[in-house]
């Protein structure tokens, strides 16, 4: 049998748990009633018109309001409170979600 390792990538990373904590994202109010309800140009705010957000994610049982949402040319995302949300290294500004537990599996800090 063959065996594998990973090979060493450098991601730039930022953990998420509400909209404005991805420094480069540039969140803005989108409610004037409630200014901590936000959406960046990375992670918008999570809705969908039929639901109303009082929902339980099926990953981590947190309502979906709490919740973020990512919107590639390709692949859209769901970010839930305490994920990473990585810079995808394969395409030009685009970016994903990972869970906290197998963030730090895959991933250490480096020092730059």
């Amino acid at each position: 049998m063959c065996k594998f390792i990973r090979v060493p990538i450098v991601v730039e990373a930022h953990q998420w748990f509400k909209n404005g904590d991805i420094p480069s994202d540039d969140s803005i109010p989108i409610s004037q009633e409630n200014p901590e309800l936000c959406e960046g140009n990375i992670v918008k705010y999570y809705r969908i018109p039929a639901l109303d957000g009082q929902n339980k994610c099926k990953k981590c049982n947190k309502k979906m309001h709490d919740h973020g949402w990512i919107d590639n040319p390709k692949e859209s995302y769901t970010v839930c409170p305490g994920d990473w949300v990585i810079k995808n290294t394969e395409g030009e500004g685009e970016y994903k979600p990972i869970s906290n537990k197998l963030f730090h599996k895959l991933y250490q800090e480096i020092n730059v």
